[in-house]
């Protein structure tokens, strides 16, 4: 019936990745970690996300994910290719999407990305652990087509696309300056742009 639920586009990325054979398995290891990190620090040149260090996700794992029971790294991968990792995160009946990057131009015949089939998988894991929510983390609201944010809401509004998002109001937002709102949103069109060109500058 979940699975049912979403964006039909979705579902049918979720049945390529296993098509084509991509398997996601928990990896809650210093390999996992690693991989996780790498992906993370890559998708960060093209997508204004956090980065985390491979210490400071050992301290989480030592600390709070304690062998699945706070928590996972979950890796989906096409034989050794890393794909997509994803850093989830359980407090009490929620579970909580941190991290979940892919990567750029994924090696697989079909071109499946595998964050689909992985976020489905994490979906189904916290589940079988008791979790009755899953928060998919940041949904930008003032992401416009150009923004690299806004790719990032429409694959989350795949797995939710009736659910009305939880709505935060950024510090600019609250300041009835148009000027501070103006600036706001160029600043947001130059890292978009700033983006842009690192990313075709690698291409060449």
């Amino acid at each position: 019936a979940l699975l049912a639920s979403f964006r039909s586009s979705t579902r049918q990325e979720i049945r390529k990745c296993l098509r084509l054979g991509v398997a996601v398995q928990p990896e809650d290891t210093a390999e996992g970690q690693a991989i996780l990190c790498d992906l993370q620090r890559a998708m960060r040149e093209r997508a204004p996300v956090e980065t985390a260090s491979p210490d400071l996700l050992a301290r989480i794992s030592r600390y709070w994910l304690r062998g699945g029971s706070g928590g996972t790294v979950l890796i989906a991968r096409e034989g050794n290719q890393p794909l997509a990792a994803a850093l989830v995160i359980i407090y009490r009946e929620r579970a909580h999407l941190r991290m979940l990057p892919s990567a750029r131009n994924p090696k697989t015949s079909g071109k499946a990305s595998g964050s689909h089939l992985l976020l489905w998988e994490a979906i189904r894991w916290a589940r079988a652990r008791g979790c009755t929510l899953f928060d998919l983390g940041g949904y930008s609201l003032m992401a416009r087509p150009e923004d690299p944010l806004w790719g990032v809401n429409f694959f989350k509004r795949g797995f939710a696309p009736t659910a009305e998002p939880e709505k935060v109001v950024a510090v600019h937002e609250k300041m009835s300056s148009p000027t501070i709102a103006a600036s706001a949103y160029a600043v947001r069109r130059l890292h978009t742009a700033v983006l842009r060109r690192r990313a075709g500058g690698r291409r060449r």
